[in-house]
């Protein structure tokens, strides 16, 4: 959703952006939390955190919205985790090829329209072959309902990462190389902003979108390039963390609009 400086002018130059988010919960990661309250209360403080690292950026104003929260019942009904987990000795993964299965799961659903992006959180890291990561998104995805997926890792800078790549943002070395681009003296490699080089001892000092980013963030926002779903309001669901009192109302999968085939009971609610 977005709205024009004055509500009432089309200037899009001068936008508030709101990105509504379902997040949904692998079964294990929700196993992990002592009961429904402390999950609701967790989960809309991460998404401030989120939001926090959006208001980085200069020349547009980008809320990142915790829309939709669900959580799956039982492992069995996460085929498109379970059968991409990868053991080693001292540590487990999951294979980043686990998207395009979980698109094809929420691509399926009735309510994929009511979202601008859709995002798998899990507490255990990815793989792509040899490469350790943590995310995994398709580029531009945001308003592409037929890919409109993420899949992250639950640290702030991670789900921050992951969505920028749906609204189209690069990585800043992707800009760097490139002389005649004009953000190109803002997208050296070596800084480690949400889009830059990962560092893992930079992750507390560094919670912050370069210029570079800052750049593409403002050029993609613009009516035509592709983000014209974020002109309105779609979800019909609600888990609004809205300060200074966290009011979270979960929803659920199942019922007449859940679009589900063989599959009630995947999604628990949350209540």
């Amino acid at each position: 959703m977005l709205h024009s400086a004055s509500m009432l002018e089309d200037d899009r130059d001068t936008t508030e952006v709101i990105v509504e988010i379902l997040v949904i919960l692998e079964k294990n990661f929700s196993d992990s939390f002592e009961s429904p309250n402390h999950i609701k209360i967790h989960f809309c403080k991460l998404f401030e955190e989120v939001n926090e690292i959006y208001q980085t950026i200069n020349g547009i104003q980008i809320n990142i919205s915790l829309t939709g929260l669900k959580m799956i019942n039982k492992l069995e009904d996460q085929p498109f985790l379970e059968k991409y987990i990868v053991k080693y000795p001292d540590q487990i993964y999951i294979n980043n090829s686990c998207i395009f299965e979980f698109n094809h799961f929420a691509i399926r659903q009735t309510w994929i329209k009511e979202y601008d992006a859709v995002l798998l959180l899990t507490n255990v890291k990815m793989i792509e072959g040899e490469r350790e990561n943590y995310g995994t998104a398709f580029q531009e995805g945001v308003c592409k309902y037929t890919r409109n997926t993420g899949i992250a890792f639950y640290e702030p800078r991670v789900i921050a990462h992951e969505i920028a790549h749906m609204l189209g943002v690069e990585h800043d070395s992707y800009y760097s190389g490139d002389k005649t681009n004009p953000l190109y003296e803002f997208c050296a490699e070596e800084h480690s902003y949400i889009m830059g080089k990962y560092r893992p001892s930079n992750w507390k000092k560094e919670l912050r979108f370069s210029k570079c980013s800052a750049g593409v963030f403002r050029m993609n926002m613009k009516k035509g390039k592709g983000f014209d779903c974020l002109w309105k309001k779609n979800a019909r669901d609600t888990a609004r963390c809205k300060p200074p009192k966290i009011a979270c109302t979960m929803q659920t999968l199942q019922g007449s609009r859940s679009g589900c085939t063989n599959i009630d009971g995947i999604i628990k609610q949350i209540s």
